[in-house]
């Protein structure tokens, strides 16, 4: 048991240490990719939710491409993708699906070795599928014209986009080329979101 303890021991001091190494170094590029929960757009979808039933919602899934234009402060581009799909209408019409693209410019600047904020400027692509269902489609919209619309499944496709931000004032990561992360904020990743990253300094060869 003793010599268990020691070994975790030193494994924590070892750990640390390498964090503080890497934490020295210069960094030059990170990736980051990560998952968010209730983003913009599902936040926005919420005060209709009568009309939209049985949804299964993906989360904010995101990929970071980083540059470090000084120690601390970096620049980004990142690309997130939602998904949602259910039923929709006020007595199951069809079904829906909703995807969102979002691609962003983004900053962060790091506190400290575990504490940063980041912040980001995006433009938003979304585009919505809605399938009636033919019975459905056939007696609510068609009934009075008498065009039998039974044996289709009529689809309506809408799309739009929109500006959206993200905000982080607090985030919080661990380890050191390699490591994880957690964000709190609000915008197209989330109220939180966590992911992994990769470092690579410019000391070293890609």
């Amino acid at each position: 048991m003793k010599h268990l303890f020691y070994c975790l021991l030193i494994l924590i001091v070892s750990v640390r240490a390498e964090a503080q190494f890497h934490f020295e170094r210069d960094p030059s590029y990170e990736v980051m990719i990560g998952y968010g929960g209730v983003p913009t757009w599902q936040l926005f979808d919420l005060p209709t939710t009568s009309m939209y039933k049985d949804k299964y919602y993906s989360g904010a899934l995101f990929i970071s491409g980083r540059h470090y234009v000084r120690k601390r402060a970096s620049l980004a581009f990142s690309f997130t993708f939602e998904n949602e799909t259910g039923q929709w209408g006020a007595d199951n019409w069809g079904t829906f699906k909703r995807r969102v693209f979002t691609l962003g410019s983004e900053f962060s600047f790091e506190y400290s070795r575990h504490f940063y904020c980041n912040f980001g400027l995006a433009y938003a692509y979304v585009s919505e599928l809605h399938t009636h269902d033919s019975a459905n489609y056939y007696n609510v919209f068609n009934y009075q014209n008498g065009t039998n619309y039974m044996d289709k499944s009529p689809q309506a496709v809408e799309n739009r986009s929109a500006w959206n931000v993200y905000v982080s004032p607090i985030g919080f990561r661990t380890g050191g080329q390699f490591g994880g992360f957690i964000q709190l904020g609000a915008g197209y990743k989330g109220f939180v979101c966590v992911g992994l990253y990769c470092r690579f300094y410019k000391d070293e060869k890609l």
